[in-house]
């Protein structure tokens, strides 16, 4: 399933996806990149706020508790309408994509305990190279020269934003590197198949799916490798942290998957690397932090790329 192609998506599962109330169709074009825009700034958020809440709490912890308390708000919401399950393809499928979740992240927020978060940031926007990549190999169709010129320029445009922690060396890490750059991989694979499947699949259906598995298997990881977090309980800071990362995550996940739906994985993978954008942003506003001129080149760069995204594939439809 997560090889198929969108054209050759079975009937009942079109007729599952016909019924969601945000359908392609009712969204129109504009409204999902709005979304998957939205999605980057709650996710730019949650950088500094996961690197602070990790020095209390464990990452698969952490993980697990934002993933199973998301799933339970969501199963509340959704538990009417889990028929689009029915289908063992589609529930495999879904399964898969919550496995490639569970890496990307563990990944990522492991990595994260050893680099800085410009830096975790830069290397995790990797994933918008990759998927060109993973398209080429799963569905034999180059992508079109506009969006690899996008995809670097917005690599360029992060690289920008981080600079000052490359320079520097900042939280530099071989280990650390190394598993982010692991992450990039997986966000990438787990945007394409995530790309393909949300055409089949009602969004908060698939998004209650990913955070149950993976939850689950952030709880095992936790409880098999990591001490039980007693101290949390002594710092309120982190308990804030800690809802605020799981009412988060519901909300941009659920944006991401509908956003991603009605656009193409390349030009979604563009929109949701401006998160690093969104982060310095809140950073600045929060923390009084002041860009570098590399930074301000950055901004450029990727206002451009996604200017270049948006604006050619309008063109590529018309």
């Amino acid at each position: 399933m997560l090889r198929q192609d969108p054209e050759r998506i079975s009937d009942e599962a079109r007729h599952c996806a016909s019924r969601a109330s945000w359908s392609r169709g009712h969204l129109g074009r504009v409204i999902p990149r709005i979304m998957l825009l939205a999605a980057a700034a709650i996710w730019g958020s949650t950088y500094t706020i996961s690197k602070s809440a990790m020095e209390v709490i464990s990452p698969q912890w952490l993980l697990a508790i934002r993933t199973l308390v998301g799933a339970l708000i969501l199963w509340a919401i959704c538990r009417n309408r889990l028929q689009s399950l029915r289908n063992p393809k589609v529930l495999l499928a879904t399964v898969g994509v919550a496995v490639l979740y569970y890496v990307a992240f563990l990944a990522q927020m492991k990595g994260l305990t050893l680099i800085s978060p410009g830096r975790s940031a830069f290397l995790s926007a990797l994933y918008c190279v990759i998927i060109p990549i993973i398209q080429w190999v799963m569905r034999r169709r180059s992508p079109g020269l506009h969006h690899i010129v996008a995809a670097v320029l917005c690599l360029v445009g992060v690289g920008c934003v981080a600079g000052d922690a490359m320079t520097a060396g900042a939280g530099a890490s071989i280990l650390g590197d190394g598993l982010t750059i692991v992450c990039a991989f997986a966000f990438a694979a787990y945007f394409y198949a995530l790309g393909t499947l949300s055409i089949a699949t009602d969004a908060v259906v698939l998004t209650f799916v990913i955070f149950l598995v993976s939850g689950l298997l952030f709880l095992v990881g936790a409880i098999c490798t990591e001490p039980f977090p007693m101290q949390i309980v002594r710092h309120q800071n982190a308990w804030i942290a800690v809802l605020y990362l799981v009412i988060a995550a519901v909300g941009a996940q659920i944006l991401q998957n509908i956003g991603l739906a009605s656009t193409s994985a390349m030009e979604a993978s563009i929109l949701l690397s401006t998160d690093t954008l969104f982060a310095l942003a809140i950073s600045m506003i929060w923390f009084g932090e002041r860009p570098s001129g590399m930074a301000v080149i950055g901004f450029v760069f990727i206002f451009l790329a996604v200017l270049l995204a948006v604006t050619m594939n309008r063109h590529a439809r018309q």
